[in-house]
């Protein structure tokens, strides 16, 4: 490997490692200063040097951003860090460690999420087990069941139950997605499933009604997003206050 080529790699490792940390919080690149050090020992063309530029402005959806970063310049062409782009455009953005690789956007498939991403909030709980999945004469092989004998509960009186779940995706996924079913025995006719950033009251992501004894699939946008609160209010559902018997998530996947 040349000296120009190792050099370079230098520089962006140091990208990555703010990539990883956080956007940069002033008009600098950090790690270039001590690089041209290093470079100036070497007796490098300066002119060839990777360097931050300032005189090239930066406009992002209208919104200048000259101020907040600049790029760095290398051979011909400007630089900037994917975190940054990737966080103000709403895409998803995660380092694997394990390939060392930066993977943008939605993957190619979906993930399952599991049960170390998934925390019960109000009577749900995540199974695998086939029984307890077995709605309406559909069944997965994992799920989010919401029922008022399951997980932490609040009020015993019937109708008056909330159901509450949290599922993690830690900012690494673009997409999140399921099908929600409402059992048939039920004497709630419908019902309102609200999808927030971290917790109820926060940011609404999305709100999805499900009928008796109907299925919906649903896939909803999730960039940056650490923590997704799923809650099911008794004052969500026709009639008001009536009671849902059983709700499940089949398969809930990131993407």
């Amino acid at each position: 490997m040349d000296i120009k080529k190792a050099i370079l790699i230098t520089l962006i490792c140091f990208g990555i490692m703010g990539f990883i940390s956080s956007a940069q919080e002033e008009k600098t690149s950090p790690g270039i200063s001590a690089d041209i050090d290093v470079v100036s020992e070497l007796n490098w063309d300066m002119e060839t040097v990777p360097k931050v530029s300032e005189d090239i402005g930066i406009v992002i959806e209208g919104q200048d951003f000259g101020k907040v970063i600049s790029p760095i310049v290398y051979e011909g062409r400007a630089y900037l860090p994917v975190r940054f782009l990737a966080e103000l455009l709403g895409t998803a953005v995660f380092w694997n460690e394990d390939e060392k690789t930066i993977e943008l956007g939605e993957k190619n498939k979906g993930i399952g999420v599991n049960v170390y991403e998934y925390e019960d909030r109000f009577n749900s709980e995540y199974t695998t087990d086939e029984d307890i999945l077995n709605i309406n004469g559909e069944k997965g092989e994992y799920g989010i069941v919401f029922r008022k004998d399951f997980g932490d509960s609040g009020s015993d009186s019937v109708g008056y139950i909330n159901y509450a779940a949290i599922v993690r995706p830690y900012g690494a996924y673009q997409k999140f997605g399921g099908s929600i079913h409402l059992e048939n025995d039920t004497n709630a006719d419908e019902v309102l499933f609200k999808f927030y950033e971290n917790y109820a009251r926060e940011t609404l992501i999305k709100e999805i009604r499900v009928r008796r004894g109907e299925r919906v699939d649903f896939e909803i946008d999730i960039p940056g997003v650490q923590s997704i609160y799923i809650y099911q209010r008794s004052e969500d559902r026709i009639e008001k206050y009536s009671d849902p018997v059983k709700m499940v998530i089949i398969e809930p996947y990131f993407k």
